[in-house]
């Protein structure tokens, strides 16, 4: 279960390193995180070059999660809520619809210090 946790770090962390760069930088970068948690089919791609993919539903929840997400936050679903039992902070988004996936509630992630 630790997957989902380090997942939603390691999107901090990038956010973190985002925020450092533009202190110094002219140009200022933006992100938004989205992550969901569930079932994916994973292999190689390609006859004459090789490419590592995963496919399926969870992958396109994740990529709507994103997509509307807040810049320079991360978006999770409530399956990937789920698998984090402490450590962050939780901010409902309300129910969301995702394009092709109707309705679902978002959550915002905040590390607790």
């Amino acid at each position: 279960m630790d997957h989902a946790k380090e997942m939603v770090v390691i999107a901090h962390e990038f956010i973190a390193f985002l925020e450092k760069r533009n202190e110094v930088s002219k140009q200022a970068w933006t992100c938004r995180i989205g992550v969901h948690s569930g079932e994916v089919i994973a292999g190689i791609v390609g006859k004459s070059r090789f490419i590592y993919d995963i496919l399926g539903d969870s992958v396109n929840i994740a990529a709507r999660v994103e997509s509307n997400g807040t810049p320079m936050k991360v978006t999770i679903t409530h399956a990937t809520k789920t698998l984090i039992p402490e450590g962050f902070q939780y901010e409902s988004k309300g129910n969301v619809m995702l394009k092709g996936k109707g309705e679902m509630e978002l959550f915002l992630a905040e590390k607790v210090n």
